[in-house]
């Protein structure tokens, strides 16, 4: 596998939409949880944060 398809280095994100909420889940490969992040329905400026 090259660098970009190693499941030793790669982060995998999950993103629910709905109008009200938003949760983002990212499982990094040196973490045994995932990191979860709650946003109010329509915040894209947090999201890219």
């Amino acid at each position: 596998m090259d660098q970009y398809h190693d499941a030793n280095t790669a982060a995998y994100v999950a993103i629910e939409l709905s109008n009200r909420s938003w949760i983002i889940g990212i499982a990094h490969p040196d973490r045994d949880k995932p990191s979860i992040h709650r946003l109010s329905g329509g915040d894209t400026k947090g999201l890219l944060r």
